[in-house]
């Protein structure tokens, strides 16, 4: 069996960094010898990053992700609201349809789950905590919320507020 080759080292505040704009300059199109030269690095060092820090790259591009449809987003309703104004008024129905339609999609969207969630399965926290409460009986819940909370009140001189 070959020898186990050592983890990756973290990258410090000056190395995170470069990570990190180059993940940026990835999902913003940039070719890897664009990145290299942008983030000062060789070439061979920031194609070999994503394997080396997948984590730190994973979440990096992410972000970057993130707000690049974002700024897209915020391109486009600025280009539909530009074109609500035209003179040619099929021009101008059609932007108003699409800002409504994407107003309508934008109220009406579902805040991600958490990971590890389903329809039908809590995320792994909402299912550790519930499996403690549940072993938990009424009288020791009763004191957890209410004990410390009156007794931390008392025991700084005060009482509920407005006392």
């Amino acid at each position: 069996m070959p020898p186990r080759s050592p983890p990756a080292p973290k990258p410090g505040d000056a190395g995170r960094s470069q990570v990190l704009k180059a993940a940026l300059l990835r999902v913003q199109g940039l070719a890897w010898t664009a990145v290299a030269k942008e983030v000062g690095a060789s070439l061979a060092q920031v194609k070999c990053w994503p394997a080396r820090h997948p984590r730190l790259w994973r979440k990096a591009t992410l972000v970057a992700e993130e707000q690049l449809l974002r700024e897209a987003t915020a391109e486009s309703v600025l280009t539909l609201r530009k074109q609500l104004r035209s003179d040619d008024e099929k021009t101008s129905r059609e932007a108003a349809q699409r800002l409504i339609a994407f107003r309508i999609a934008w109220r009406n969207r579902r805040p991600l789950k958490p990971r590890g969630a389903t329809a039908d399965r809590p995320a792994p926290l909402t299912r550790r905590l519930t499996h403690y409460l549940e072993g938990v009986s009424d009288a020791d819940l009763d004191a957890l919320v209410a004990g410390p909370v009156v007794e931390g009140r008392a025991a700084a001189g005060g009482g509920p507020p407005g006392a």
